[in-house]
């Protein structure tokens, strides 16, 4: 809206500076101290600068954005072009000032001699052409005005409502006149009353100037909408108000980004709540995996505590499953596609699908038996799902029926459509139903927009968007059907994979091979995780020093007679992160080998620079065979000479 309205592209916008948008570097000024003095600035009038120079008269609100520790991290504001309004004032004074010339001219007339009656009476017929000249221009200018228009007595009755007035609240004009707009265009709730009382009587002490206010208003059809109002008493000549004109304009939209901002910025911080999460619980893991493996290298295979120590490792991969599972609803991860059964995907998902959807609602798959394997970010597709069920579940308030199916379907060119990428070939179809409240077309040509949701406040309207987008980097297809009262089925098509579908293995017990006389640093800052992984290391034959961080490692280097084969290390750390101790290395260790390990997703460390495709990555949690594979497979490596 800025471009079409200002003439700036979202492009020019990010290259202009504050002050490049405003011709009154004073009254700019006056803004921004009363903006660091309260923290906020309500419908303060400026003079905006268009592309091309022209002048647009504009009503700001700003907003201080601060974070937990009352730090301001930025701001918020909307601008809202007045020039029609001021105009309309403008035309108002215009409009009075001729009134009352007129009526001086009048009065002078009437008190002429009587022999100049004749000239009188056509003086007064002239006044009255241009009286009447004068009305129809303004009355004219109210009805073509682009703005809620209204007139009411000091009792809240309408004596004016103008065709736009008419239009917007469909309410006719002949229905309207003389009710009070509580009740009509006001909803009848116990404090309407009240702000109306309170409005009235500002205007009565001051009704030299202009009262603003942004409230809820009603149209005939019980829609709710938001309206901005500029009120002006109008006063006879002995100063009390006979009237009070009203003019307004709709701000629903407005107020619905807004909203819509907040909810986007509260996504965020619940997304960075479970990376962080995340991370903290993969240490966790890290260690439980590492000294649960050792235990089981300790125990021969027919010790009774053999088998417990196994449930322990499998009980620690489910909760990394888990992990991994919070970071997809909390849209940390990117796409790490794999050979996968999407029936697996399905199955995995069943148990966490039955309490989620409640007890009124039925959940019955039907999974092709023979379904061909996809190549997607299983995580990812459990977040498609998700999405896709937790919808069909708030169409169905009153319970329902919610089906899960998957089949083999081959698509031919018939299936191509102008706004779709599309090859023929062999897909992969999944389809979630319910018997839902359904939806007319209008709401389906827009549910895959970013931020359009039905469901009120309780929506972020992200869920659809990142639906599709997953699916479309998937090379797939999404397509929606639906009726009003006959529920609603999203299909999504993915192409089908010819690879074999890798089975998920148990690691056994670390192989012989993987022993090694090298001298590794291991730098991490969780007392478990690096003791475990010190401890695995040491057992198949490793020279390894331990630091707690950053710059203890990079000590020990320093004081290191002999070669450092490797170095494990966390990436982010207190002190030092792990890529900044490398830089600290080179010259210390030129031909040092690097193996980065963390608890957070790569996505969300790929700022620090180690998620190239040369550096070599351990996700935690990791077993000791991962360790000392990953290990070992870094120590084979020829070094990078780049």
């Amino acid at each position: 809206m800025a471009e079409e309205h200002y003439g700036y592209s979202p492009e020019d916008i990010l290259k202009l500076k504050t002050f490049d948008l405003y011709d009154d570097k004073e009254e700019l000024d006056k803004m921004l101290n009363k903006l660091r003095n309260n923290g906020i600035v309500k419908r303060y009038e400026i003079n905006l600068k268009k592309k091309d120079g022209t002048l647009v008269p504009s009503s700001i609100s700003i907003s201080l954005l601060k974070d937990g520790n009352n730090n301001t991290k930025g701001s918020v504001g909307v601008a809202r072009d007045v020039s029609d309004r001021k105009a309309a004032e403008e035309e108002l004074k215009k409009y009075r000032e001729h009134l009352e010339e007129m009526v001086e001219q009048r009065t002078a007339a009437l008190r002429a001699a009587n022999e100049q009656l004749k000239r009188e009476i056509s003086d007064r017929r002239r006044a009255e052409e241009a009286l009447r000249k004068s009305e129809a221009k303004y009355r004219e200018l109210v009805e073509n005005a682009n703005s809620i228009i209204l007139r009411m007595d000091p009792t809240g009755r309408v004596t004016f409502f103008n065709e736009f007035a008419q239009t917007f609240f469909d309410f006719p004009a002949e229905e309207i006149m003389g009710q009070n707009v509580v009740g009509t265009i006001v909803p009848e709730v116990e404090s309407s009353g009240r702000d109306l009382a309170a409005m009235i009587a500002d205007i009565g002490r001051h009704p030299e100037r202009y009262v603003t206010n942004e409230n809820e208003n009603m149209k005939r059809n019980g829609e709710r909408v938001w309206v901005a109002w500029t009120n002006k008493g109008v006063v006879d000549e002995r100063g009390n108000i006979v009237e009070i004109l009203c003019v307004g304009n709709d701000i629903t939209e407005r107020r619905q980004l807004a909203h819509q901002l907040i909810q986007a910025q509260k996504m965020e911080a619940v997304g960075r709540l479970a990376g962080g999460l995340a991370h903290d619980f993969n240490n966790l893991l890290s260690a439980i995996l590492g000294y649960a493996g050792i235990m089981r290298l300790d125990l021969p295979p027919d010790n009774p505590f053999h088998h417990q120590v196994q449930e322990i490792i499998m009980a620690a991969h489910r909760g990394a499953s888990l992990t991994h599972q919070l970071l997809a609803f909390s849209r940390k991860q990117i796409m790490q596609p794999q050979v996968v059964d999407l029936n697996d995907v399905v199955t995995g998902l069943e148990k966490m699908l039955r309490p989620l959807i409640g007890e009124d609602i039925a959940l019955v798959t039907t999974l092709d038996p023979g379904l061909g394997a996809v190549k997607v970010d299983p995580g990812q597709m459990e977040q498609v799902i998700m999405n896709l069920v937790v919808n069909a579940r708030d169409a169905m308030p009153n319970g329902g029926r919610l089906s899960l199916e998957t089949a083999n379907i081959y698509l031919d060119e018939s299936y191509a459509q102008p706004d779709r990428e599309f090859i023929p070939g062999k897909y992969i179809r999944l389809a979630v139903s319910d018997n839902g409240v359904g939806m007319d077309a209008e709401t389906q040509a827009q549910i895959f927009e970013p931020f359009f949701t039905t469901k009120d406040d309780k929506g972020t309207g992200l869920g659809l968007t990142m639906v599709q987008g997953i699916v479309k980097r998937s090379h797939g297809h999404i397509e929606v059907y639906s009726q009003l009262g006959q529920g609603t089925t999203f299909k999504i098509y993915l192409p089908r994979c010819l690879e074999a579908v890798e089975a998920p293995r148990v690691r056994e017990a670390p192989r012989q091979e993987l022993r090694g006389r090298e001298t590794i640093l291991v730098v991490e800052d969780d007392r478990a995780v690096r003791d475990v992984v010190a401890r695995a290391l040491r057992r198949y034959g490793y020279c390894v020093l331990e630091a707690r961080h950053g710059s203890a490692g990079l000590q020990i280097c320093t004081q290191q007679k002999g070669p450092i084969h490797l170095m494990l290390t966390d990436v982010v750390m207190p002190e030092m992160s792990g890529p900044k101790l490398r830089e600290h290395l080179a010259a210390l260790h030129p031909d040092i080998k690097m193996l980065y390990m963390s608890g957070y997703t790569e996505n969300a460390i790929a700022h620090l620079g180690v998620l190239d495709r040369k550096a070599a990555f351990l996700q935690k949690p990791f077993s000791v065979t991962a360790l000392l594979e990953k290990v070992r497979e870094v120590l084979d490596t020829q070094p990078d000479k780049s």
